[in-house]
């Protein structure tokens, strides 16, 4: 039997403080399900603080709005090199 997925997008919602406020409150809260795999994807902004909060935890950090070009006049769009910049330096991505 397949493992039910709940994915959040936060569309602009939120802001990397309230980000970790919310993971402050939202993993103990949590801390006793596992019948789900829980998926949240922030702003692009907020990407870092989540992967940070989230870290030796069961939830999983996405990013909203991934473009597959590399680059380009796509107004708006993030690609995943750009998801990757906002989050270095955090050794355990």
């Amino acid at each position: 039997m397949r493992t039910p997925l709940i994915g959040v997008n936060w569309k602009m919602h939120k802001n990397p403080m309230g980000t970790t406020s919310f993971f402050a409150n939202f993993l103990p809260a949590i801390a006793h399900s596992n019948n789900c795999e829980i998926v949240i994807c922030p702003p692009l902004l907020d990407v870092k603080n989540a992967v940070t909060a989230a870290c030796g935890t069961r939830v999983r950090i996405g990013a909203q709005n991934l473009y597959w070009e590399k680059e380009g006049a796509f107004t708006g769009e993030v690609c995943g090199d750009m998801i990757k910049a906002r989050c270095k330096g955090l050794s355990h991505l």
